[in-house]
């Protein structure tokens, strides 16, 4: 990941008050009015709440699960799991930060990658709402060993029920306050499992900004990392220490102090708004690695498909990403992912399969060429 120097953008916003940035991808503009509001006009995703087994809990426990609109197990989707507070259940996104208007609406302004969003209780305890004395030590240290829980019984689950890309540029964590702090070590400590990370107002329980990252090294292979918070919040400091860390280190990522805020809806909803259109993206704003590119010529020239992510496509599907039938002669297959083009419509007869372990351009007549008509795009990444 490149070194960058960061500069100070102080803005004024109607919505969210002033707004102090240190961008490093792009500048942060606060979010517009009605970003959050329901839109009786575009397409809604919906909510479900499915069981899933804990083993460190012992029980079955509940998430919610947030689908894009016109899910489809025909499709494949990233995952973003968000996480929330220490006194907060699967309901408290739902019920206060409005994801299902934010992701909504970012959807229909082609401003984010339908995705699935999943909103787990963050306590390794078989209680769905908290009870008694949340700040109980067996309580705090719940939201610590929900790590196992979440790597070995939930993920598994979530990717065995529902239509979704595997490997690790497709998953992203966020949480807010408790759920932040988690976000920050689950997924900085799990490299191999977290491409994209962001903290809403962390709290106490986040480790260490040295100890959150022991291998500098590691955040090469990680495409954003968001760091939020008020300024009047008893917690910004976290935050703050955080930033400069990375920042001494070179480590390129979003920080964003909301003037005057606390700890509080103001700050979380504008980050789950900035944060879903920064995930699962190049650094050109583009789709993650590229993905995968078909050329109209046989030299990887001439015209050129749009980018196409892990997932299933039909001939119509194809010929709506500009890659007609009959029309591709080679292709550009990013590293760790697997092409499967079908010679019928729908996933059906001959098939031809490329791997490969490095980013590879291959040459596609003695494969399929002009007896593609469906594909089937998958990353181990």
């Amino acid at each position: 990941m490149k070194t960058i120097s960061f500069k100070a953008i102080l803005m004024t916003a109607s919505i969210l008050g002033s707004l102090i940035t240190i961008p490093a991808k792009a500048d942060i503009s606060p979010p517009p009015a009605g970003y959050d509001h329901y839109n009786p006009s575009i397409p809604h995703g919906s909510y479900q709440i499915v069981q899933y087994y804990s083993t460190v809990a012992g029980a079955h426990k509940n998430t919610r699960v947030l689908l894009p609109p016109d899910y489809s197990s025909n499709k494949t989707y990233n995952v973003l799991y968000l996480l929330h507070g220490i006194g907060g259940n699967i309901n408290e996104w739902s019920d206060n930060g409005a994801p299902l208007n934010i992701m909504d609406n970012l959807y229909a302004a082609d401003q984010a990658e339908p995705m699935i969003v999943v909103m787990p209780n963050g306590r390794a305890m078989d209680d769905d709402i908290p009870i008694g004395d949340i700040f109980d030590p067996q309580v705090v240290e719940s939201f610590t060993t929900f790590e196992y829980e979440l790597l070995n019984d939930l993920i598994p689950f979530i990717e065995s029920r529902y239509s979704v890309n595997r490997g690790r540029t497709s998953r992203a964590i966020s949480g807010l306050s408790m759920g932040g702090g988690q976000s920050l070590n689950f997924g900085l400590g799990n490299p191999d499992t977290f491409a994209w990370v962001g903290a809403f107002s962390a709290a106490p329980n986040t480790k260490a900004a040295d100890a959150l990252i022991p291998d500098i090294s590691d955040t090469d292979r990680l495409p954003m990392l968001w760091l939020s918070c008020g300024t009047a919040d008893g917690l910004v400091s976290i935050a703050r220490e955080i930033h400069d860390y990375m920042n001494a280190n070179g480590v390129q990522h979003d920080y964003l102090l909301h003037e005057g805020a606390g700890h509080d809806w103001s700050v979380w909803k504008p980050g789950l708004y900035h944060f879903a259109q920064r995930i699962f993206v190049s650094d050109d704003g583009n789709n993650q690695n590229d993905g995968v590119i078909f050329y109209q010529d046989i030299n990887y020239g001439g015209s050129t498909g749009q980018s196409l992510m892990p997932g299933r496509y039909t001939q119509q599907q194809l010929a709506a990403k500009g890659v007609p039938d009959d029309w591709a002669s080679s292709v550009k297959i990013p590293a760790g992912w697997t092409v499967t083009m079908y010679q019928n419509n729908y996933f059906s007869g001959s098939s031809w399969t490329l791997t490969t372990d490095t980013p590879h351009f291959w040459a596609l007549t003695p494969y399929a060429n002009d007896q593609m008509s469906s594909v089937v795009i998958q990353s181990n990444q």
